[in-house]
């Protein structure tokens, strides 16, 4: 899978979870606002592709990349 689509699915993801609880919901005794999130899921969503030279990731950190190859 290409990053592109690893972040669609996240934000996806994500996405849906702020239509169903837009108000957030408790998690772990803490209020959690999915909205907020956005931006962490669409970078947590590349992480993935890091192991891969390749990719996008795996050329924007390549000392990275080889360490987790």
């Amino acid at each position: 899978m290409q990053g592109k689509v690893h972040v669609l699915i996240g934000a996806g993801a994500l996405a849906l979870l702020c239509v169903k609880c837009p108000t957030g919901f408790e998690f772990a005794g803490a209020r959690v606002v999915p909205a907020v999130g956005m931006v962490t899921a669409a970078f947590g969503s590349y992480l993935p592709d890091i192991d891969q030279q390749r990719t996008h990731m795996g050329q924007k950190h390549k000392v990275a990349s080889k360490v987790v190859n």
